[in-house]
């Protein structure tokens, strides 16, 4: 018999055919922010079971175990970039050109640029470290297409080549190749190769699960802003000349195979560089850095030495830039590295672990931010009014309404530092800033497009206009990391179980990305014997700019499907002032020819402009609804 007492503290069982459901309260997950959840997986704790765990040690067990196979692969490997390095070393001794000669003595430079990254990877790999070696020579593979290709404009047209650490033209006869070419192809296949065999490894050692335990921060935005910086010196003009036969060019103006060649490396290394420091294990990150930085300087180091070593050439800032941003990858990896090192110990020693490492608050980055933006918009409302160009006594200056738009630009990122700088309401601005940054330089370069066509005149420089429409550019893309690493801190607070995708919202966003493809890539006005440049059609130095607004609004938008309803609203409306920016250039450059109208790329752009503010009131009607538990608006 059953007592009835004995089951008054339980719930009834259930009836024939019924079918019961948990109890969602009992299934209910706790909240959980990412601070929270590092700081568990950062608490020291036993050593982790013998398994196949973290990469690094992976590849140790391999190297140093009964076979050796890994150890053997990577001495071939680096022997092999070691032979690509002599062979490159050796292209100008030999003579890459039949009859011409190097500007200055070269090949010294050139052995110990291609040398460097070899030579670290033995050094690497002589401490046993395995993966970093890898990294040291898959980064620069990464570049070696792009490189393959300016060595084809040789081929093409030696007398539109302006590489004076190989040869430097005596005429405009075009004179045949000599075998210091081939040798220049086989030292870049070999370190292609060689590089694409190290990735292999390093995909093979990283195969299996990753050690879960412990924390790495990982450099993801300071490696993309440095390699972004590195790829814009890259590709500016390398050098000035005197000579009529070396004929400089940055990537817009450069022969085809140069400019595609000099496009593929420029983009190749903000990529490289992200990938690299995103990577599971320190070493890979490490070394992969690094790698990336040696790839830098060995484009940019042989122009800036031949401007310093030859009379007729005079230095630029684009390889100045390169040559700096490749110390700050190079610094970057090396603190990966020692960061992870010191982790490793504090997993050994729990007692050494150091205290953990604190960004700056979210209200120190918010008033940097602020104060970044509004100088960058006081610069670009001041460029205007200011003459873009000096020019020879005597001369009037033309109208230069390539520069009006940055009125428009200027107002926005200043209007929104100011809101960042309020305490009130920096948190629900900072989202706007980190798209509308893009509204600065989008306008700067478009403004020194002119200015630097007009340089090339004899006694013509550019203005302060200029100088203040650069300056307000840089402090921008300042203003607009700061509000990305600000982004970053606000997270760390956030539930992470609570966040999910706003499915109509991504709809949007999907359909932003289309229009946004017309509204920057296709010319905003149509008027007789003008062409306005453009992305796919018109390509020109302003054309960068735009192309920089393609990318940032539908990646804001892609992001914003993902975030709180407050900070999504505040992205698209970002967006949308970007998407006005780019409107606005028709009523303020119209009077440049007569019979302007619209054209395609004004009419994506106001179907754009619609769709960013629907998203905007859709994002913005969620963040008026009760948030749900643990998600802050």
């Amino acid at each position: 018999m059953t007592s009835r007492r004995s089951n008054q503290g339980s719930s009834p069982g259930p009836a024939p055919g019924e079918r019961r459901f948990p109890d969602q309260r009992q299934e209910q997950r706790r909240p959980v922010t990412r601070r929270q959840r590092d700081r568990l997986r950062s608490r020291p704790g036993p050593p982790p079971p013998a398994r196949a765990g973290r990469a690094g040690a992976v590849a140790r067990e391999a190297t140093a175990g009964g076979n050796g196979e890994n150890a053997s692969a990577f001495r071939a490997l680096i022997a092999l970039a070691a032979l690509g390095a002599v062979s490159s070393a050796l292209a100008p001794l030999v003579g890459v050109v039949s009859g011409l000669e190097p500007g200055f003595a070269s090949w010294p430079l050139l052995a110990v640029l291609a040398l460097l990254p070899p030579a670290l990877a033995a050094g690497f790999l002589a401490r046993g470290r395995e993966l970093a070696a890898a990294g040291v020579l898959a980064a620069p593979a990464a570049l070696v297409p792009g490189r393959l290709l300016l060595d084809a404009q040789i081929v093409a047209d030696p007398t539109r080549t302006a590489r004076p650490e190989l040869f430097v033209p005596t005429s405009l006869v075009p004179p045949g190749t000599a075998p210091g070419w081939g040798l220049l192809l086989v030292g870049q296949l070999a370190v292609g190769v060689a590089g694409l065999l190290a990735l292999r490894l390093v995909l093979r050692a990283t195969a299996s699960p990753a050690d879960a335990t412990g924390r790495r921060e990982r450099p993801l935005t300071p490696a993309l802003c440095v390699g972004g910086f590195a790829a814009a010196g890259l590709a500016l003009s390398p050098f000035a000349s005197d000579n009529a036969f070396l004929w400089p060019q940055s990537l817009v103006d450069a022969p085809a195979w140069t400019a595609v060649g000099g496009l593929l490396v420029a983009l190749a290394v903000p990529l490289t560089a992200a990938v690299t420091a995103g990577a599971d294990d320190p070493e890979v990150a490490e070394g992969g850095l690094l790698g990336v930085a040696f790839g830098v300087a060995g484009v940019a180091a042989p122009p800036l030495v031949a401007a310093l070593a030859m009379p007729a050439v005079h230095v630029l800032p684009g390889p100045v830039i390169a040559l700096v941003a490749a110390v700050a990858l190079g610094a970057l990896g090396r603190a990966t590295g020692r960061a992870a090192g010191r982790s490793a110990s504090a997993r050994r020693d729990p007692s050494s672990a150091p205290g953990e490492v604190v960004l700056p608050g979210a209200a120190r980055l918010h008033a940097l931010a602020g104060g970044l933006a509004l100088a960058s918009g006081l610069a670009a409302l001041v460029s205007p009014l200011l003459p873009q160009l000096s020019l020879p006594t005597g001369l009037a200056e033309p109208a230069n309404y390539a520069a009006r738009p940055l009125l428009p630009a200027g107002a926005l990122v200043a209007a929104l530092g100011v809101a960042l700088l309020v305490r009130s309401t920096s948190a629900a601005a900072r989202p706007a800033l980190a798209v509308a940054w893009t509204a600065v330089p989008l306008t700067a370069v478009a403004a020194l497009d002119g200015v630097l066509t007009a340089t090339d005149l004899p006694g013509v420089r550019a203005g302060f206009g200029a100088w203040a429409a650069g300056l307000a550019a840089l402090l921008a893309v300042a203003a607009g990391c700061c509000a990305a690493l600000a982004g970053g801190v606000e997270r760390d607070d956030v539930d992470l179980t609570a966040l999910s995708v706003h499915r109509p919202l991504l709809v949007v966003a999907v359909l932003v990305s289309v229009l946004a493809l017309g509204a920057f890539g296709l010319p905003l006005t149509d008027a007789p014997g003008y062409a306005a440049p453009g992305v796919w059609t018109q390509f020109r130095a302003a054309s960068w700019g735009l192309l920089l607004g393609l990318l940032a609004v539908p990646t804001a938008m892609i992001v914003a499907a993902r975030s709180r309803p407050a900070r999504a609203a505040a992205l698209a409306l970002g967006a949308s002032g970007l998407v006005c920016v780019r409107l606005l250039e028709l009523p303020l450059t119209a009077g440049r020819v007569d019979d302007v109208g619209p054209a395609a790329g004004f009419w994506c752009g106001l179907a754009c402009l619609a769709l960013l503010l629907t998203g905007a009131a859709m994002a913005g009607s969620g963040a008026r609804r009760s948030p749900r538990r643990g998600v802050t608006r």
